[in-house]
């Protein structure tokens, strides 16, 4: 009874219209969606190309480029924060979403994630077999490898969506505009140095929580799906 009583949808209320008051929450709440769902779109992608290439092809230097790859993955983001910020100050991408979804068109982690999944899972001889059948390299791709896939790009795309939306370093560097904010820096950019306004905080990040579950259980569904199947 307390909890649906009048006193508190009130205070919810009221909470809600700070939040609108003091910042641009529903315009940086369409920014951090757009963002997080096309890195999801794009990494699971060009991971995906990556990780069949260092699977399935031999080539000059390929151990030595992958392990490159892995070490890449030790380097700590912070360390990459003045040299990330100099580079789209450089192409010009400086308070652009751009800026936060083409620079992990092709993660470390995704490409590790894809290659491992098909050398234990995708037999070579499937591959062989599509070429003796006159298929061509993109066509093997999209028709053999792709539809197999299906489980470990999920596991990438729900990874890659949950970094992107919660990632806030990179976005409180490249965006300067309050109307480019990303929901982790516009709900920051309400902590005063005097106060701090709790209540309106906690209402966005309930809000900005529910594409995480629907994104989540989407995924997860169609996933179970496809192995049942």
């Amino acid at each position: 009874p307390l909890f649906f009583s009048s006193g508190w949808l009130e205070g919810l209320t009221a909470n809600y219209k700070t939040l609108l008051a003091n910042t641009h929450f529903w315009r940086n709440f369409g920014v951090s969606l757009y963002v997080a769902g096309f890195s999801s779109l794009i990494s699971m992608f060009f991971c995906s190309l990556a990780g069949y290439g260092f699977a399935m092809y031999k080539f000059r230097a390929k151990e030595f480029l992958f392990g490159f790859l892995l070490f890449s993955m030790m380097i700590p983001a912070v360390v990459s924060i003045v040299p990330f910020f100099a580079q789209m100050r450089f192409f010009g991408w400086l308070n652009m979403p751009k800026a936060l979804y083409l620079p992990v068109i092709a993660n470390a982690y995704g490409v590790f994630l894809m290659r491992q999944f098909i050398e234990q899972t995708i037999p070579s001889s499937l591959v062989e077999a599509a070429r003796i059948d006159g298929s061509s390299e993109i066509g093997i791709y999209f028709r053999v490898v792709l539809p197999m896939m299906k489980p470990a790009l999920g596991t990438l795309g729900i990874i890659t969506f949950l970094s992107s939306w919660n990632d806030f370093m990179r976005s409180l560097v490249v965006m300067k505009d309050a109307h480019n904010y990303t929901v982790p820096v516009a709900l920051n950019s309400m902590k005063g140095m005097q106060s701090v306004d709790y209540g309106a905080i906690m209402i966005g990040s309930g809000i900005s929580v529910l594409p995480l579950i629907l994104v989540f259980v989407f995924i997860t569904v169609t996933v179970a799906g496809i192995s049942c199947a």
